[in-house]
């Protein structure tokens, strides 16, 4: 099994990309995916919502822990959420890892660091998030060929910086 780098996306202007979309990946049955999200100084929070495809029917659900602190649960949604709250001008690093089998639920595991505050420093700690999610359609049919990382709750605001970079390799 030999990884190999399955479509790169990146936030090239400041002031217009609101999505990060890898819409040219191979169908492999294994990947993982690493991104970067540097949130815009000076605009409204930042969300993260994942999806498969450009998918955003109630075909997701998922499990978090932020902090090691309880369970969350979300069931049939339009995608995969991670991120978001109250600060401005944050950083998140997040590894991801979905298999991708035809006539299968796509599986996903991912853990995501935040810097924690709005400003970072060694006098805030980091926060941790580690979710489990599945997107599920009824027919499973297939495997998807484009993963997104969008801003739905204030997509009208551009609020990816110049360096975000979201990447993805796979495996069959």
């Amino acid at each position: 099994m030999v990884w190999e780098k399955n479509g790169t996306s990146y936030s090239t202007s400041d002031e217009t990309d609101t999505n990060l979309t890898i819409s040219d990946l191979t169908a492999k049955k294994f990947n993982v995916f690493m991104s970067h999200i540097n949130e815009k100084s000076g605009k409204l929070t930042l969300n993260e919502y994942y999806l498969f495809g450009d998918n955003t029917n109630t075909d997701y659900a998922q499990r978090d822990s932020v902090n090691g602190g309880a369970d969350g649960t979300t069931v049939s949604d339009t995608d995969i959420y991670s991120g978001g709250g109250t600060t401005h001008n944050r950083q998140w690093f997040v590894i991801g890892y979905v298999i991708n089998i035809s006539g299968e639920e796509k599986l996903m595991m991912m853990w995501e660091m935040e810097r924690g505050g709005t400003s970072g420093g060694a006098g805030t700690a980091p926060d941790r998030i580690e979710q489990i999610g599945k997107y599920d359609t009824t027919s499973n049919s297939g495997q998807f060929t484009q993963m997104d990382i969008k801003n739905l709750t204030h997509a009208s605001y551009t609020n990816y910086g110049d360096t975000c970079n979201f990447s993805m390799l796979g495996t069959d």
